[in-house]
């Protein structure tokens, strides 16, 4: 008797498995095909919201349609198996399209829509559990009104499996949570520079589910587990702002005067390249109670990790510019001097050697670069002092002797802003057309940094050309190679022509220079 009932059973649970197994698979392999010919829409329509309530009012009734036409053509009622096999069909589907339209909603309208502009915020992974938890609740729903079973004691072995593989999945949930987290706090995102209290420096390449990647310096990947990560204190090297600031702490001999240190420092950062110009470099006195003593210079780069090469090109320049003026940067922290008792004063470099480096008075003999010294008046400028003004008239012409000028043209009418034309440092000049042929100021000229500068005038030029009347020829081949590479004509390709237009133009500034100075 008791054989008889177990093979009732298993028969009934046999037949309700063949029941349930017809309707699944008949029902999963018609939304797998409408599943794909949805796909094959091109991305440019089924990505459009009013794609998706054509979705919403089609596939309800097409399942319907389907369901209902092979009920009609074989005249099929309640009774009978199939007809109750294809409703459950029908509700399968019904489902699963509902559980489709569900996720392409959340997709339209919540992640691209309200929660748009987070787009970064929730990863892959919460939109993928999403979906998982709506496909989930449709197979419920199958099982509660399409095969009427009931759900509870399912839901309650489902709690409890989960229970089980959250304690055995524990430290894997626990990244995954974390990293969900970190998705949507962003203490950092991909391409910030990030430094861990434990020393890890790197560039953050990804943020996935389960950890972040970093790439070092060294140009490899470290991978920090979000649990880790998520209980270090972060250092973000790139927040707040576009620029890092690199401090360089450097130590000169304390023979040359601290202001004249800082306008050198300055001028190097100044001329490096790699150096960002917003925020400008700094320079200060860090400490003065050792010898030698420690300059802070603060200059900033638009990467982290380029600030090696940032910090090593501006110390390049500052090594040169300090040889120049005869100091040179200390090797070690302390430096012992034994020598005689005496008083030491810094020379820098003189202003003969400046005016040797000068272009434009190259064809010059010493004696007589020394002449235009001596006839010269020196001006000392700060920093952003006006020296020469647009359109001013002039008759002198100026040479570097230290520091840094800037050149420009003045805001106007047709400029909202000045709009700087170049830089010119220590053994450039300005203003020669003036001078040689009393044209007025092409441009206004300031101090960028501390300036030194020496003003030649028209006398003592007078003197020199008088005395050696062919130095015209060779001044006027200088400027106007000088001003037809201001005005791109050296970049033509064109040699003949730009030879032609050399000539015209020295013959030119020859005869003016001719015309001005014979009235003086």
């Amino acid at each position: 008797m008791l054989s008889s009932a177990s093979a009732g059973f298993v028969g009934t649970l046999s037949s309700l498995f063949s029941q349930w197994a017809f309707a699944l698979l008949v029902g999963c392999l018609g939304f797998l095909a409408l599943y794909i010919l949805l796909c094959s829409v091109p991305s440019v329509i089924r990505d459009k919201r009013w794609f998706w309530l054509l979705e919403l009012a089609v596939l309800p009734l097409a399942v319907t349609f389907l369901a209902s036409l092979p009920i009609t053509l074989l005249g099929l009622s309640e009774p009978d198996v199939w007809f109750n096999r294809i409703h459950e069909v029908k509700g399968v589907l019904l489902a699963l399209v509902s559980a489709y339209l569900g996720t392409r909603a959340l997709n339209l309208f919540v992640w691209q829509g309200v929660l748009r502009q987070y787009a970064n915020t929730f990863p892959g992974i919460v939109r993928n559990l999403v979906a998982f938890f709506v496909y989930l609740a449709a197979v419920y729903a199958i099982l509660a009104y399409v095969f009427e079973q009931p759900v509870t004691g399912l839901l309650v072995s489902s709690g409890i499996a989960l229970g089980v593989l959250g304690l055995a999945f524990q430290s894997t949930l626990t990244d995954i949570i974390t990293g969900v987290a970190l998705a949507i706090e962003r203490p950092f995102g991909v391409g910030d520079w990030i430094e861990t209290d434990d020393g890890m420096l790197g560039e953050v390449e990804s943020i996935d589910w389960r950890a972040t990647s970093l790439k070092t310096l060294s140009n490899t990947t470290h991978v920090i587990p979000n649990n880790k990560i998520a209980n270090t204190s972060i250092h973000n090297l790139s927040r707040p702002g576009p620029t890092y600031c690199i401090k360089v702490h450097i130590r000169v001999t304390a023979d040359i005067p601290p202001w004249e240190v800082s306008r050198l420092l300055l001028e190097a950062a100044i001329a490096a390249p790699e150096v960002a110009e917003t925020p400008a470099p700094t320079v200060r006195v860090a400490d003065a109670e050792h010898r030698p003593l420690r300059y802070l210079a603060l200059i900033h780069c638009t990467d982290y990790g380029n600030h090696p090469a940032v910090k090593a090109s501006f110390l390049h320049h500052a090594w040169r510019l300090l040889d120049d003026a005869g100091a040179q940067i200390a090797a070690d922290t302390q430096q012992v001097d034994f020598q005689w008792a005496r008083k030491l004063e810094y020379q820098g470099p003189t202003d003969a050697n400046a005016l040797n480096d000068v272009e434009l008075l190259s064809p010059l003999r010493a004696e007589e670069r020394k002449r235009l010294l001596m006839a010269g008046t020196t001006h000392e400028f700060p920093e952003n002092a006006p020296i020469v003004r647009f359109g001013d008239e002039g008759q002198s012409f100026f040479a570097v002797l230290s520091g840094m000028v800037r050149i420009f043209l003045p805001a106007d009418e047709t400029r909202a802003a000045d709009l700087e034309l170049a830089r010119l440092g220590a053994g450039s000049c300005f203003g020669e057309m003036s001078l040689l042929t009393g044209e007025p100021r092409s441009a206004s000229i300031s101090s960028h940094t501390r300036t030194r500068v020496l003003e030649i005038p028209k006398r003592a030029m007078k003197q020199v050309l008088d005395a050696r009347p062919e130095l015209a020829d060779e001044l006027a081949r200088i400027m106007a190679e000088r001003k037809l590479a201001t005005e791109g004509a050296l970049h033509d390709g064109d040699e003949m022509g730009f030879a032609e237009r050399l000539a015209q133009t020295t013959r030119e500034l020859v005869q003016r220079m001719q015309n001005f100075f014979s009235n003086a």
